[in-house]
């Protein structure tokens, strides 16, 4: 019976083994299980310090993209504002040019107005000025014949007339009139 009674405590002695050995648990090194802890601690601490460097390190590139995308908002607003002044500088430079040729215009139909005015007074005095013969002739016969035929010649007949004159005296004062009004 002793040898019966030995099979089960070596059984129970080999399970407690087995259990030792597959629970890692070193029972005749106690260092073993403090050196495990401390290097669990420091691989702990190692990752805190990584997780920290690499949060640091996030945020310095934040930062970084931060500062420069604020760079580049102030020179894209820098920009923008000198665009917008070039754009109004140039509207008012063509405002500025179109107020001149429109002056400039008006001199020139302005003058060219006075001087047709004056041609045509100057045409009006000349007729009222000139005493002419009569369009028509007497012919030996008694009927009146006119000395130019077709219709170039009878205008120029009828250019000759005081009415003619008066008429040009007037679109002469008219022509004048509009002419001082454009400047």
């Amino acid at each position: 019976m002793k040898a019966l009674s030995f099979v089960p405590i070596v059984i129970l002695l080999g399970a407690v083994l087995l259990g030792f050995t597959l629970s890692q648990t070193d029972i005749f090194n106690p260092h073993t299980r403090t050196a495990e802890a401390s290097r669990i601690e420091a691989e702990t601490a190692a990752l805190v310090a990584q997780n920290k460097f690499d949060e640091q390190f996030r945020q310095i590139a934040l930062n970084r993209i931060q500062e420069e995308t604020n760079i580049d908002l102030e020179a894209l607003r820098a920009r923008r504002a000198k665009d917008l002044e070039l754009i109004e500088r140039d509207a008012q430079l063509k405002s500025r040019l179109f107020e001149l040729a429109v002056i400039i215009g008006l001199g020139v139909v302005a003058v060219i107005g006075g001087v047709a005015a004056f041609y045509l007074l100057c045409a009006g005095f000349a007729l009222l000025r000139q005493q002419k013969q009569p369009a028509t002739e007497v012919a030996r016969e008694g009927r009146r014949v006119i000395p130019f035929p077709g219709l170039p010649q009878r205008t120029r007949v009828l250019t000759k007339t005081p009415a003619t004159a008066v008429a040009l005296l007037l679109l002469g004062v008219a022509v004048f009139t509009a002419s001082a009004a454009l400047l």
